[in-house]
């Protein structure tokens, strides 16, 4: 039976923006046009992608609608977007209309947010089927490992399912769990101190969308693109 390392992570800001966080992600739900409330502008998103970890990618880079998501494996919310938006990204992606990349954005009122990215992140090293089936059953079992501690026990049966080699995970988290926890921290800083407080956060060429609005804003923009 393997067994894994555990890794600490430092404490990072405090649980008193909760209900801010969490306004935000119901104006991302239920804002009254196809953009959300609390959208900030496209350089403030350059600004945080700037400074986050490299994206996972589906599709390819020269389509010309780029769909961009903000997430964090341990949000509630993010895990019901997933699910509805998923299959339209999937098909979006498969006609060739657009490519989608995705980033972690853990927020600090979710305890097992940052442990669940950098998993996420070493589970990548193993390749992209693996890593998507990974990204879909943490949010799929989301309820399951959100509220545990630790976390990692009920993580790591989820990367084994998904086919990564769990040994290797554990000592990527081992070697590289610390550094990748200051960069995600540092990535919610930036975000939070330009006004991004929410996840997810999603848009289409730069600009924010609701999830219900997803497949309408990827067919306006591509239709601009055609000859």
């Amino acid at each position: 039976m393997r067994t894994h390392r555990m890794f600490m992570i430092d404490p990072y800001f405090a649980a008193g923006l909760a209900s801010m966080l969490s306004l935000g992600a119901i104006a991302f739900f239920r804002g009254g046009g196809s953009r959300p409330a609390g959208s900030v502008s496209a350089a403030t998103l350059q600004r945080v992608e700037a400074v986050a970890a490299p994206p996972r990618r589906l599709g390819r880079l020269g389509d010309p609608v780029r769909i961009a998501e903000l997430t964090d494996f341990a949000c509630p919310a993010c895990a019901a977007a997933h699910a509805a938006m998923w299959p339209v990204i999937a098909r979006l992606v498969q006609q060739g209309v657009a490519h989608y990349e995705v980033r972690d954005l853990p927020l600090p009122s979710h305890q097992n947010a940052i442990p669940a990215a950098i998993i996420a992140q070493c589970v990548a090293n193993a390749g992209d089927s693996i890593y998507w089936r990974f990204h879909d059953a943490l949010f799929a079992h989301q309820r399951e490992w959100v509220a545990a501690y630790p976390p990692e026990p009920a993580i790591m049966p989820l990367a084994a399912a998904a086919g990564a080699d769990t040994a290797a995970v554990g000592a990527c988290v081992a070697k590289e769990g610390r550094e990748r926890s200051l960069r995600l921290q540092r990535t919610w800083q930036v975000a939070s101190d330009n006004g991004l407080r929410f996840t997810p956060y999603v848009t289409v060429n730069g600009r924010a969308v609701s999830w219900p609005a997803l497949e309408a804003a990827v067919q306006r923009v591509a239709a601009a693109h055609r000859p």
